[in-house]
């Protein structure tokens, strides 16, 4: 008795291969889908008690991968029930904009004084229109690096697809101070399913999971 558990670094990162720039949504899966077969074809592992947990953009993919390699159970930690490039970036923009036109100080003066809300929206409308615009798989912007073919992947998913068809149980859990996911979404994940789900709000717990208050 007792648990056999695989964590990853995720395609390009650390200790694992791979171009992190070239690398999208879609390989992603492929590596996560890799990674429950590999666990299936093991010895020590029953293959009929295999669970899921991914936490942020790992709960995107945990139902993804659940549609076409079944597991027994998934866990989402600090998971968005949205699209990713659609939805969270510009809510993210959002509350960054406000913040800035609602500073204080000194460094509200100075934002206001060289307009960095205003430049702030028409970088972003920039950077957007570029991203979703391109064939190439990577992109350079104010001297940024990053893998236009992952933001186009995120996208054009429908997760909601996905999640309507998970029929194993599901646990999803996010914290109420979590500021990058809205913590009703957990309840939305489980609301969504097919099979038995639960879903929890930690009182004070962020997006990295620590405890976090709000000043």
């Amino acid at each position: 008795m007792g648990l056999v558990t695989l964590r990853y670094d995720k395609r390009g990162t650390h200790a694992s291969g791979g171009k992190f720039y070239e690398t999208g949504f879609w390989d992603l899966v492929e590596d996560s889908t890799a990674c429950v077969r590999f666990l299936q074809s093991r010895p020590e592992v029953d293959p009929n008690r295999i669970v899921i947990l991914g936490h942020s953009e790992g709960a995107i993919i945990a139902p993804v991968v659940q549609a076409n390699q079944p597991v027994q159970g998934l866990m989402l930690i600090a998971g968005a029930f949205e699209n990713l490039v659609h939805d969270t970036m510009p809510r993210q923009s959002a509350q960054v904009l406000q913040e800035m036109e609602s500073a204080k100080g000194i460094k509200g003066l100075l934002f206001r004084l060289f307009n960095v809300p205003g430049k702030t929206r028409k970088q972003r409308a920039a950077f957007m229109e570029m991203a979703i615009s391109s064939a190439t798989p990577t992109l350079q912007f104010k001297g940024t690096k990053f893998c236009d073919k992952w933001f186009q992947e995120h996208a054009a998913l429908n997760l909601a697809e996905y999640v309507k068809k998970v029929s194993c149980p599901l646990l999803a859990i996010t914290g109420s101070n979590d500021i990058q996911t809205p913590p009703e979404h957990a309840k939305m994940f489980a609301e969504a399913v097919k099979g038995e789900a639960e879903w929890h709000i930690v009182p004070e717990m962020n997006h990295i999971l620590r405890k976090y208050k709000f000043i």
